[in-house]
């Protein structure tokens, strides 16, 4: 029996197991690869500053700051180029301009080295004299992904991780204090299971990051299993803002690795930025607000008693969906932390039962961030030695 087994082979999860074997090294470690070998698509930008120009949130600025200095540590410690050099982002139009000021302030206030540039000066620099002002990010850098993945996937299999390609999860149960998990070719036991690292917990969890001064919280509930002859109904954009609070109890859909969809209680911010975000088409999230404000220490009891509530608020939305069409599954842990900077930072996995994590993170933000995901798990997970 492994210690811990898997699902994905991505830098996330390559990070995460890195970072996990750095800290426990007697720990044994399953990665389960369902491609035969990550392709580009799953990679860094080139540029490793590129994601950041139109994030929303400051707490997130922060994050990826601390993201790409971890990545940029480990290059660097592997001897890998790492390209740095000043690098403008520039405004032609007024719109642009105020996005630019925008994103120069969360920017500065998250730690990275930028320098505002006046139109004046950009009329005197070619090919920036059409600007009406730019941002230098003077800490710019290049690196080339394909060898950062090649080394942590030589460093992590030397360290002892068994990283399996072409080895797809069908089916994963828990059962007692151990995981079972059934891959396309053999079966596989394990004390913990981490689901979807990277990439592809993006396909199955969409999901916001709650920012707020409220005191740390850790609520739990009971999350469902949609009947699969209903997913159809999941396959587009749900969307139900509530009344005036800051923070709100709603539900959330996440799309599982086989295709179907789990859904259960979450707390989410009401803010701007969010709900046009979760207007999106690739959105699985509803809102649903259950009458009382989720603020402070939100108990247990809480949930529970506004189960019905959020039941039939969710058949209002789908009414289609029945209480029979809702699998009840192992409780789910939530927690948030606090930061260093005083932010309150919800911790991007999901804890099935203490036996099972869903990291979730998207696309460029998730590879960025490998390093720090990592460390999350790490400080989660409870070994017996």
């Amino acid at each position: 029996m492994t210690n811990i087994i898997a699902a994905g082979a991505g830098l996330t999860g390559l990070a995460a197991a890195y970072t996990l074997k750095g800290k426990h090294p007697d720990v044994s470690i399953t990665l389960l690869e369902k491609d035969a070998r990550r392709s580009k698509r799953y990679m860094l930008p080139e540029r490793l500053h590129e994601a950041f120009f139109y994030l929303d949130e400051p707490v997130t600025y922060a994050w990826m700051r601390e993201a790409e200095t971890s990545v940029k540590a480990y290059m660097k410690a592997r001897q890998l180029p790492v390209h740095e050099e000043p690098e403008w982002y520039g405004a032609r139009t007024v719109e642009d301009y105020e996005k630019l000021q925008g994103w120069f302030h969360k920017a500065k206030d998250a730690g990275w080295h930028v320098r505002w540039v006046t139109g004046k000066e950009a009329a005197e620099t070619e090919p920036y004299a059409a600007l009406l002002a730019a941002v230098e990010i003077q800490e710019a850098s290049w690196i080339d992904p394909q060898r950062l993945y090649d080394t942590l996937l030589s460093d992590v299999q030397a360290a002892g991780v068994d990283v399996r390609f072409e080895t797809p999860v069908v089916h994963w149960e828990q059962t007692g204090d151990s995981v079972h998990v059934e891959t396309k070719h053999e079966d596989l036991k394990g004390e913990w299971f981490l689901q979807h690292t990277g990439m592809e917990s993006f396909q199955m969890m969409k999901s916001g990051q709650v920012h707020t001064d409220s005191s740390p919280v850790a609520f739990q509930g009971t999350y469902y299993k949609v009947n699969p002859e209903k997913a159809d109904l999941l396959n587009h954009s749900l969307t139900a803002v509530p009344e005036d609070h800051e923070l709100f109890l709603s539900v959330q859909f996440m799309k599982s690795f086989d295709g179907s969809f789990i859904c259960g209680p979450c707390v989410l911010p009401k803010n701007p930025a969010y709900a046009q975000a979760v207007r999106g088409p690739e959105s699985k999230t509803a809102l649903i607000h259950a009458g009382k404000k989720a603020a402070g220490a939100m108990s247990v009891s809480m949930i529970t008693d506004q189960e019905d509530q959020f039941l039939k608020r969710l058949r209002r939305f789908l009414p289609d969906l029945t209480r029979n069409d809702l699998i009840p599954l192992a409780p789910v842990v939530r927690t948030k932390v606090m930061r260093d900077d005083g932010c309150l930072h919800e911790r991007p996995m999901l804890v099935n039962d203490r036996r099972a994590v869903h990291v979730a993170a998207s696309g460029t933000g998730s590879a960025l961030s490998a390093f720090q995901t990592g460390k999350n798990v790490t400080d989660l997970l409870r070994f017996s030695n």
